[in-house]
């Protein structure tokens, strides 16, 4: 009985010393988390600085992500790539491993976001926000329905006229 009554006790003690510890944690990583965000913000102006200095003035304003998955590769490399092939950057997923560091590969990782990245195609207008056209939901409904895929290159198509759409993320 007095074996219990003194685990409990040792137990409040110990929670009772541990909170402040934890507390203090939890507002350390809020903290870090909050000055992280401008950080990330300026990252992304830098590298949108940077496609504006070296593939705009080339007449590169497209970043056009694949990978050899069969669900897609044909689609993307017959029917969506002939649309943006004078202007984009092609990165493939598939050889990942071998990429070397590049203004694409630093684009890829900033935008790529933990879902619905492969493929897609990123179009970086002079003055406004990075438009994103994801695939990926499209080509799993596709393999159910065959349909939304076309609706995406569609989209695509509506995005890469003069003056976009409204810059928004399509998935």
């Amino acid at each position: 009985m007095d074996r219990e009554r003194g685990g409990k006790a040792l137990g409040r003690v110990a929670t009772i010393l541990l909170f402040p510890l934890v507390a203090v944690m939890a507002v350390i990583a809020f903290a870090v988390l909050l000055a992280s965000l401008p950080l990330l913000f300026l990252y992304k102006v830098l590298l949108r600085i940077l496609v504006l200095r070296y593939w705009i003035r080339e007449g590169k304003d497209v970043l056009f992500v694949y990978s050899d998955s069969p669900v897609w590769r044909e689609y993307m490399l017959n029917e969506v790539l002939p649309l943006v092939r004078e202007r984009a950057v092609v990165l493939n997923c598939s050889e990942q491993k071998r990429w070397k560091f590049s203004l694409a590969k630093l684009l890829f990782y900033a935008y790529k976001s933990n879902r619905n990245w492969n493929p897609m195609v990123l179009v970086f207008p002079r003055i406004g926000r990075v438009r994103q056209i994801r695939f990926h939901d499209a080509f799993k409904s596709y393999k159910a329905t065959r349909g939304p895929v076309d609706e995406m290159r569609e989209s695509l198509i509506r995005e890469l006229e003069p003056g976009g759409a409204s810059g928004e993320q399509v998935e």
